[in-house]
């Protein structure tokens, strides 16, 4: 039987799941920092958790015996709950960025990681299932000194529940036995066994939440999908909010991805310890860069740095003390006393040949072009469809398969991006830069530059209208305007080339032969949900 750590939280309390349930007093682990606004009401039940039944009989016995006396124990590898306890690890993580002009920024720090563990063995027997209220000094069995009698076994219906606390190293690596007493505990008689395996097999995905400024709060971006021109205006206007702040303040936050604060950031990462699988899964995450970060194998990918500043090097694979940070971050963004966290995760527990599975197909599409084959990368070419990194959340569809088919109806990534043409990004942007220049309202130009490309394509990979219609109803919008004709040259600061537009020709934009540039404002967790049940349908390990 394989049992699976219970160390996940299932019911988004802040605690790992082991620790709820049973009453663990705050002084033997303080409030953690989600208790301290919601309670610690899961510390004494938590409907959410379930453990592993375990039966038992007592069959046979001669007529002649005294059921009175009859008492059974249970030897085990056994993790009290008064053994938990909070330990703090060091994690090494970084901020790597390269801005526009190619200029590269790389942060490093160390933080530390407060976890609530328990280092003596393995697992606990309980007389009632997880999502009870449970008694430590009545329903939970302990090894060798919990002597139930005949009575107490009837009580339960001969049935027992099993809860990992610590991964084995071994298949069948732990042991339970349970002996037999018909003298009242003087001697035992007789005994039996079964073995057990426990793991650790937990799949995350994560999600940065887009955010821009409300002066100096930072504030949840909600994209609006219902129209390219409503994509358009709501994501222009958080990029420039976000572009203004940083403007104003000399540069953005880079432990905050302040750059490209309104373009959110998706990642995902795999969690094993137990047995080897003889896997790319168990190799990876039993290594010593997965051994510094808890056992886990972090997987995010971001476009190219002429669109954003999440590019964060060669291949743009995400490194693991990078994505690291995302993941133990607890920046909160909002204003007032509505603050939600800046990173949204969601864990779940995997069957291992299920996990395997994945963290193969994740592994697979690493290199270059094969995860443009799965069109999870922002890019540029116009034969690939690509969703950026937040498909990273979703690579679990409903029929559990990865297909170009199934991505496309994944809850995660559906209706994502707006697809912009390359040229006419470029028209956008420099609009935009050209109002910051000249001191005026920020998106005046801007506005109306954006009116005029609601032709883009919606779900296809060339802007609808023909190149002529749209080139000439922006000139109409540009003619005697001044127009930026690049990106600044640093992070903050304005590009000192402008061009009056007096000709069509002063425009640069040829939808015949442009990529398209998949500009993907991120991904507002109401549609992730903060319990997204209903985004992926994976097998509960237990």
């Amino acid at each position: 039987k394989v049992l699976f750590v219970n160390d996940i939280d299932k019911d988004g309390s802040g605690t790992p799941d082991y620790m709820d349930g049973w009453g663990c007093t705050t002084t033997q682990i303080p409030l953690l920092e989600r208790e301290k606004t919601i309670g610690s009401n899961h510390r004494y039940h938590n409907p959410e958790n379930k453990f592993v039944p375990m039966g038992v009989s007592v069959e046979g016995l001669p007529t002649s015996i005294d059921t009175a006396n009859v008492r059974i124990k249970f030897d085990y590898p056994e993790s009290p709950p008064e053994t938990m306890q909070l330990v703090t690890d060091n994690w090494d993580v970084e901020q790597f960025e390269r801005s526009k002009s190619g200029n590269t920024i790389h942060l490093t720090r160390t933080v530390p990681r407060v976890r609530v563990v328990s280092n003596t063995g393995k697992i606990r027997i309980w007389k009632t299932d997880g999502n009870a209220q449970r008694n430590v000094a009545t329903d939970y069995v302990r090894s060798s000194q919990t002597l139930m009698t005949y009575n107490d076994l009837q009580g339960i219906n001969g049935k027992l529940f099993l809860e990992a606390i610590n991964a084995c190293t071994n298949w069948s690596g732990m042991r339970i036995v349970v002996s037999l007493s018909l003298d009242g505990g003087s001697t035992w008689a007789m005994s039996n066994a079964v073995r057990v395996t426990s793991m650790r097999c937990n799949f995350t995905a994560g999600v940065v939440r887009p955010f821009t400024f409300n002066g100096n709060d930072r504030v949840p971006f909600e994209p609006d999908y219902s129209t390219p021109l409503a994509a358009f205006t709501k994501a222009v206007s958080a990029f420039q909010g976000v572009q203004k702040h940083n403007d104003a303040n000399g540069g953005g936050d880079r432990w905050w991805h302040d750059e490209d604060g309104s373009l959110g950031h998706g990642f995902a990462y795999f969690q094993y310890e137990g047995p080897d699988l003889g896997d790319t899964l168990t190799v990876r995450c039993s290594s010593l860069l997965g051994r510094r970060h808890d056992r886990r194998w972090y997987f995010g990918k971001t476009g190219d740095a002429g669109l954003t500043h999440w590019d964060y090097g060669a291949g743009n694979v995400n490194t693991q003390e990078q994505l690291a940070w995302w993941d133990i971050c607890e920046h909160e963004i909002g204003e007032g006393g509505d603050l939600k966290k800046l990173v949204v995760k969601q864990t779940y527990t995997l069957k291992p040949e299920r996990a395997s599975a994945l963290f193969d197909i994740f592994n697979d599409i690493g290199p270059a072009g094969r995860y443009a084959n799965f069109g999870l990368h922002i890019n540029t070419d116009p034969d690939v469809k690509g969703w950026g990194c937040l498909s990273n959340v979703g690579l679990a569809m409903a029929t559990n398969k990865l297909d170009v088919a199934n991505i496309t109806r994944c809850a995660v990534s559906v209706n994502m991006p707006t697809t912009v043409n390359k040229s006419v990004w470029e028209v956008i942007e420099g609009a935009r830069l050209t109002s910051y220049s000249q001191g005026g309202v920020p998106g005046s130009l801007t506005r109306a530059v954006w009116l005029e490309t609601f032709g883009v394509a919606w779900d296809g990979d060339k802007e609808t209208l023909g190149a002529n219609a749209l080139q000439g109803n922006l000139f109409n919008v540009l003619n005697g305007q001044p127009l930026a004709k690049r990106h600044p040259t640093s992070l903050s600061g304005f590009p000192t080339s402008e061009v009056t537009i007096t000709n069509i020709g002063d425009i640069t934009l040829d939808n015949a032969r442009d990529n398209l540039r998949f500009y993907d404002p991120g991904l507002f967790p109401g549609v992730f949900g903060e319990q997204p049940k209903n985004v992926f349908n994976m097998e509960v390990g237990q």
